[in-house]
Formats: structure tokens, C-alpha cells, sequence
């Protein structure tokens, strides 16, 4: 008798482990499949990085940014943030910066109010942005190859879309493009 009690024991904390197990699993999978939101009111240009933790880097999928921004705030984006699928810029401000950590290669200036030379080039996850309302340039290849784009809003401030700005986003379903515009580039 004591014996089947024993038994009956186990096989209830084995069930119960296995319950623990399973609920653990779900949570992980609901955290990692779920949408990430966050806000984040920058100070000075560039420093996106610190703002976020590296958990935060990795699972953000929908991101705001208030403040200014510069070329390394769009390589942090375009690079680092695998899941980020929507972005709102805005109410961002896009400032000058000289230098390195951009998203070109090399000693390269980035001018004020421009969406910097491939921006957001070759990822395959954002599917929605929403450029800075300042924006008046969007510099060559800056969504080139996005192939999960579906929307861009273009402010009215936009007078010049260079080159292959669009190029390879074959899921783009529409651009209103501004009143202002005055040039737009090939492909």
C-alpha cells in the first residue's frame, strides 16, 4: 500500500513538472512571438544604442523615436534590430553627423534633414515607416531591397527622392507622394 502511494507521488509530481514545463515553454514562445512597443525620447543624435538594452535591440518590433536622430541611429536600426517592423520618425529630427558609424561605409557627411544613403537598405523585416515630418531628401537606396515594405509616409517637406529609393520592394502597396516634390530618381 505504501508503496502504490509513493508511486502515485511521483507520477503527480512528474505531471506537475511537466505542466511547469509547459507553461514556462508557452510563456517564452508568447514573449518572443508577441509585439514589442516602445517609445523612446532621445536627447542627442546618435545615442539610440544606449537607450536600449540588448533584449530590447533584439524583440522591439514596433519603435518611436522623439528627439533627434542621426546616420547612426539608421545603421543601429537597419542592423542591430532584427525584429523591428514598424517605425515612426515622425516627430524626429534628423541632424547632421561626419563620420564612420553611419550607414555607409567609410568617412562619409550626413546632412540635416535628409533620410540618410540606405537607410533602412537590405532588411527584410520592416514593413512600415514613417519618416521624420522635417525629411526633405530621401538619399539614394535608402529602402533598397526592403522586400517586406508595404508603407512609406512621406511627409510634405520631401522635395527630392534620389535614386533607387524603392528600388526591390516588391510588397510596397502604395506612396502618396508630397505636392512638393520636385525630383525623383531612377528605378
Amino acid at each position: 500500500m505504501s508503496y502504490s502511494i509513493g508511486l502515485k507521488k511521483i507520477i503527480k509530481h512528474r505531471n506537475m513538472r511537466k505542466t511547469i514545463l509547459f507553461a514556462l515553454i508557452l510563456l517564452i514562445y508568447n514573449n518572443l512571438i508577441s509585439e514589442v512597443t516602445k517609445t523612446v525620447p532621445l536627447p542627442s543624435a546618435g545615442g539610440l544604442y544606449s537607450y536600449l538594452t540588448t533584449e530590447e535591440r533584439l524583440t522591439i518590433t514596433d519603435l518611436t523615436i522623439t528627439g533627434d536622430i542621426d546616420a547612426r541611429d539608421f545603421q543601429l536600426m537597419r542592423d542591430s534590430m532584427p525584429a523591428l517592423t514598424v517605425i515612426n520618425l515622425s516627430s524626429a529630427n534628423i541632424v547632421l553627423y561626419s563620420g564612420l558609424e553611419g550607414t555607409n561605409v567609410g568617412n562619409y557627411d550626413y546632412n540635416i534633414n535628409e533620410v540618410p544613403f540606405k537607410a533602412f537598405s537590405g532588411n527584410t523585416k520592416i514593413e512600415s515607416v514613417f519618416l521624420p515630418n522635417t525629411s526633405t531628401t530621401i538619399k539614394t537606396n535608402a529602402f533598397y531591397g526592403c522586400k517586406a515594405l508595404k508603407s512609406v509616409s512621406i511627409p510634405s517637406s520631401v522635395t527630392i527622392i534620389e535614386t533607387s529609393v524603392f528600388y526591390d520592394c516588391n510588397n510596397l502597396e502604395s506612396i502618396i507622394l508630397p505636392n512638393m516634390l520636385t525630383s525623383i530618381g531612377d528605378n
